[in-house]
């Protein structure tokens, strides 16, 4: 079985080989909102583990527009806020759920398996 091809901001996590090593999950890592959107122009990923606050672009408007060719990736927010805007704003910008910081892996990888199904 192949392992799960996720993509992720370098703010998301600390260190993503921590993943790959305790969930057999591969991970590719963006610095920026832009180059998030490059990427997943560019690549075939299973799911977005996108941070909300970046450089250049930022969460919300990286995932706008990664929704104007892809509507179909599934894109979960990761950030500080659990606010109803926060929440709200999110799902407008078509990401399917969101994880606050600082999370608990396990919460992170059921939401995780919960989308690569």
């Amino acid at each position: 079985m192949l392992s799960p091809r996720c993509f992720l901001t370098r703010k998301s996590i600390a260190s993503p080989q921590n993943i790959k090593l305790t969930r057999n999950i591969d991970i590719d890592v963006a610095v920026n909102g832009q180059i998030a959107v490059d990427k997943v122009r560019e690549n075939k990923y299973d799911l977005v583990l996108m941070d909300l606050q970046m450089p250049v672009m930022d969460g919300y408007s990286a995932s706008a527009e990664i929704r104007k060719f892809n509507n179909t990736i599934p894109i979960v927010a990761l950030t500080a806020s659990a606010s109803n805007d926060v929440k709200e704003k999110v799902l407008h910008v078509g990401m399917q759920d969101y994880v606050t910081k600082p999370f608990n892996p396990n919460e992170l990888f059921s939401r995780i398996k919960k989308y690569m199904k």
